[in-house]
C-alpha cells in the first residue's frame, strides 16, 4: 500500500460469489484481518451463484456488485426488475452499498437510479482500458 501512495480505505477486496467457497471461517477470518487493517470487502457478481444469501449474511460486506446477467434489460423484464429492486432494497436495509454492473443502456442507468444504486459500471461509460480515460459523476 505504501508503494501505490494508495490509503487502505480506497482498497476494497472483492469475493467472487460464483467461485464456491469452501472454507467460509478461513475466509472471514482473511476478511476480518483486512477492515481491521482498514480495508473494505465487496461481494462481486451477486445473483450468478448459488449461494448469494448465504455468503451475503457471512461475510457481510461493504459493497455487493449486481451481476450483469441481472441487469441487462432489467427496465423491461418485470420479474427481473422485482428481483433487482428488492435486492437494492435489501442491500440498503443491511448498509450494504450497492454496484451494479455491465449497464449498457441509457434505459438501464434510469431504472437502476430510479430504484436507489449507489455505484454503476458498464459499457455506457466506457470499454475496460489500461487507465482510466475519465470519471463519469452521474446523479451528482
Amino acid at each position: 500500500v505504501k508503494s501505490s501512495h494508495l490509503r487502505p480505505d480506497q482498497i476494497v477486496f472483492e469475493i467472487v460469489e460464483s467461485d464456491q467457497v469452501k472454507d467460509v471461517e478461513h475466509l472471514k477470518e482473511i476478511l476480518r484481518f483486512y477492515r481491521q487493517h482498514g480495508f473494505s470487502v465487496a461481494l462481486d457478481d451477486l445473483g450468478s451463484g448459488y449461494g448469494s444469501l448465504n455468503l451475503l449474511h457471512q461475510i457481510r460486506p461493504d459493497f455487493v456488485k449486481l451481476d450483469m446477467q441481472l441487469i441487462r434489460n432489467v427496465h423491461q423484464e418485470n420479474y427481473k426488475g422485482a428481483i433487482v429492486a428488492k435486492t437494492l432494497e435489501l442491500a440498503h436495509q443491511l448498509q450494504v452499498k450497492t454496484i451494479a454492473e455491465g449497464i449498457e443502456t441509457p434505459e438501464e442507468l434510469s431504472w437502476l437510479q430510479d430504484h436507489g444504486v449507489d455505484l454503476v459500471q458498464g459499457f455506457l461509460f466506457g470499454k475496460p482500458a489500461a487507465l482510466p480515460q475519465q470519471v463519469v459523476q452521474i446523479g451528482a
